[in-house]
């Protein structure tokens, strides 16, 4: 045997070296084997290592094969349990590693006949055997009536029932099993997920009240509990739960969950390190916790990651979906790799139902160039989602940008009168009648959007630069102040009260009129950014203005808006390279939301690029700004900004 190691050590340096190889090397080293197994009257190890050898001979794998087989006959002939093991392990691995689908096979029946606890092999038993004959559920059957009282067995079963479509037979099955035996956290806690995943979230909740009454002190139930938690929006509670289980009795799944609870909650570095920590934890490569990996990376704009994780998912044999193939076409275009991304662009628009999101980004990233295209990509995924607000957004933004707003205006006019509409179409519509010049429609449907939504900062602004267009701001004034004396103005109406104020110089009164609405409504983040603003401008209680701009910017984090009053609120505090950010920031969200930009972001941008004395770049902003809108509030010290930072950049002036 030794001597066989010895030759066997020669083939593989031979090998690290690129050297040929005869048939003699192999020859010698098998034959050294075959010697040891005589002399022992049977060397089971020897018998192994002679199969390994065949296999790496080129052209003697079905002898390979066949020496596995004896190798097997040998090891059960001495009666021993851990030879056999041996023998299965070592042929399934081989098997493995040389794609031997039929070897594979007969190792994990092997492995399972000795060791038929070992649930693994069991699954990978079924895998095998639904690839090769759709039989995969008898394997897990005969698993049921060779360990029928091991949870773990049933909660397997209800897996392959569930990744095949059947969550009803699932639910029915785990509840069958807990009412006859045995029952166990574990069936609990899988009836609790299946239940979630088919949609019967009442079943789930049930079944979690189930699982406290009876194993209240069980990591599964606390989990359990987080899962619903995190179904009813309470992230919070479930990230609470969560981060204290996973010191107390950590697990894989616990910190999946983990990082699903602290990636909903914002918090991402935290759900990638929970995401990392449950692969480190998973017994075997897991897709689901891969893809949430992917997930986190992407939403953190981690795109080297998103690509190494993505490509580790396809390199494991797994597909990847739609939207998966979405986020590799970001992270590639996020990573420079135009061209890649481009053609993967291409590639998943022409597959079977792309995302609608992959039409959304096509037009983000290759309308301007490709518009026709973009055009079609958009009306195609319309045609599959027509209530899709995204891509009504985008390709009407694309047809405004293009000049054709009456096209435009015949998509949006065809989901209103379905009576789909919510107020973001009601809102998209009335900037299209704008754009039309058709200010009274405009104005039906803004109101129409400003009634069901008032808490949406466009309805706001739309409305108030609509009665500016109009001329009707005194006439809209005097209506609201009679409603506000009746105690019938509802909470959008009362901000768009204190804004006429404040455009009318009466800032004494906007303030208070906002400060009423805060004590009313307390959470509403428009009232708090609007009166970040107001004080950041006249009240100089810049601590305070702060407090509020973050409050309002927490709430939302996705809002252009709200990241250029806290912008304007460091701006008056003089941090202006924090204001710098904040600004930039609000243009790319709005850039990235297909929003169009308002003229006072530019405006924000000139002056903290002004005060930062980085002239040229704050004059571009400024004249930005007033080719936008020459009449925005502001507009008129946009001029002066756009000339003073002119004046100290002489080849401006020439330009100019």
């Amino acid at each position: 045997a030794q001597l066989g190691r010895v030759y066997k050590g020669r083939i593989k340096k031979r090998e690290r070296k690129q050297l040929e190889l005869g048939d003699d090397a192999y020859r010698d080293a098998i034959e050294a084997y075959e010697r040891a197994d005589e002399l022992a009257g049977g060397h089971v190890g020897s018998l192994v290592e002679r199969a390994r050898l065949l296999g790496a001979w080129p052209g003697h794998q079905t002898e390979a094969e066949k020496a596995f087989y004896r190798a097997m006959k040998v090891a059960r002939e001495k009666g021993l349990r851990d030879e056999p093991l041996f023998v299965a392990e070592a042929a399934f691995e081989f098997s493995r590693i040389k794609q031997m689908r039929r070897l594979r096979t007969w190792a994990l029946r092997e492995i399972v006949r000795v060791e038929p606890e070992r649930l693994s092999a069991w699954q990978r038993l079924a895998r095998l055997e639904d690839g090769r004959s759709g039989r995969g559920e008898d394997v897990l059957r005969e698993l049921l009536e060779v360990r029928p009282d091991n949870p773990a067995a049933h909660v397997l079963y209800a897996t392959y029932l569930t990744n095949n479509g059947r969550g009803d037979e699932a639910i029915a099955h785990l509840s069958t099993t807990i009412e006859d035996g045995p029952d166990s956290p574990i069936l609990r806690e899988k009836l609790v997920r299946v239940a979630i995943e088919q949609g019967q979230l009442e079943a789930a909740r049930t079944a979690v009240e189930a699982m406290a009454d009876e194993f209240p002190d069980e990591s599964s139930t606390r989990r359990a509990q987080a899962r619903v938690a995190i179904l009813d929006g309470r992230r919070e509670q479930a990230a609470k739960l969560l981060r204290q289980l996973a010191v107390e009795s950590e697990s894989a799944e616990t910190q999946r969950l983990l990082a699903i609870a602290e990636h909903q909650l914002g918090n991402l570095p935290a759900a990638t390190a929970a995401i990392d920590r449950g692969m480190r934890l998973s017994p075997e490569f897991s897709p689901a916790i891969m893809r949430l990996k992917a997930r986190i990376h992407h939403d953190a704009e981690e795109w080297r990651l998103v690509l190494r994780t993505l490509i580790e998912i396809q390199d494991r044999g797994f597909e990847l979906d739609g939207r998966q193939r979405l986020m590799k076409v970001r992270a590639l275009y996020g990573r420079g790799m135009k061209a890649g991304g481009a053609a993967a662009l291409d590639a998943l628009l022409a597959g079977p139902n792309p995302p609608a999101g992959a039409a959304v980004e096509y037009a983000k990233r290759e309308g301007l160039r490709h518009p026709g295209k973009a055009r079609r990509y958009l009306l195609a995924a319309l045609a599959r989602q027509p209530r899709s607000y995204e891509l009504l957004k985008v390709l009407t933004r694309l047809e405004l940008r293009d000049g054709r707003s009456r096209a435009a205006l015949v998509h949006l006019d065809r989901v209103v009168e379905s009576g789909s509409a919510g107020p973001l179409v009601l809102l998209l519509r009335a900037e299209v009648l704008i754009a039309l010049n058709q200010l009274g429609r405009a104005e039906a449907d803004a109101l129409r959007a400003f009634e069901v939504a008032p808490g949406l900062p466009r309805a706001a602004d739309l409305l108030f630069s609509l009665y500016r267009a109009q001329g009707s701001l005194d006439e809209t004034r005097r209506s609201f102040e009679e409603a506000q004396a009746a105690g019938v103005l509802h909470p959008g109406a009362r901000i768009l009260l204190a804004r006429l104020y404040a455009h009318q110089g009466e800032t004494v009164k906007a303030r208070e009129t906002l400060e009423d609405l805060l004590a009313d409504q307390p959470q509403m983040p428009l009232v708090q950014r609007d009166l970040a603003l107001l004080m950041a401008d006249h009240d100089g209680d810049l601590d305070r203005a702060l407090e509020l701009a973050r409050a309002a910017e927490q709430a939302l984090s996705r809002s252009p808006y709200t990241a250029d009053s806290l912008g304007y609120v460091y701006f008056r505090m003089g941090r202006n390279e924090a204001a710098l950010q904040q600004f930039r920031n609000a243009i790319d969200l709005a850039k990235d939301q297909s929003e169009p930009i308002p003229p006072p972001f530019h405006y924000h941008l000139g002056l903290a690029l002004r005060a930062l004395d980085r002239n040229p770049a704050a004059a571009r902003h400024f004249a930005k700004a007033l080719a936008l809108d020459s009449d925005f509030p502001g507009a008129e010290d946009a001029r002066r900004q756009l000339e003073a930072a002119r004046s100290l950049d002489p080849e401006a002036t020439n330009r100019s």
